[in-house]
């Protein structure tokens, strides 16, 4: 906004600024926020924390499947037991 003329009232309200000079301070913030956040590097260790997270839950998926402690085998004969001691109650 360009400036006022001498001898002129600031208007009442713009919108939820006061003056003009709020609205083009929170403005000039505002576009320095966007600006860090497209210059800066954190959103390349969250992009990079994000890849680590998808790695150790497929890591972890790909444990489960392939079940190679037999943990599978050891559940299902526990769940065969409770239920015969069920039935048996």
């Amino acid at each position: 906004m360009g400036p006022r003329p001498t001898g002129t009232r600031p208007p009442d309200r713009i919108g939820p600024y006061v003056t003009d000079y709020q609205f083009e301070r929170e403005h000039t913030h505002m576009l320095h926020v966007v600006g860090g956040l497209i210059r800066g590097e954190r959103g390349e260790d969250l992009m990079e924390y994000g890849l680590l997270v998808a790695f150790v839950a497929s890591v972890a998926l790909a444990a489960i499947i392939t079940d190679p402690l037999g943990l599978g085998a050891a559940v299902q004969a526990a769940y065969e037991r409770a239920i015969a001691a069920l039935n048996q109650a």
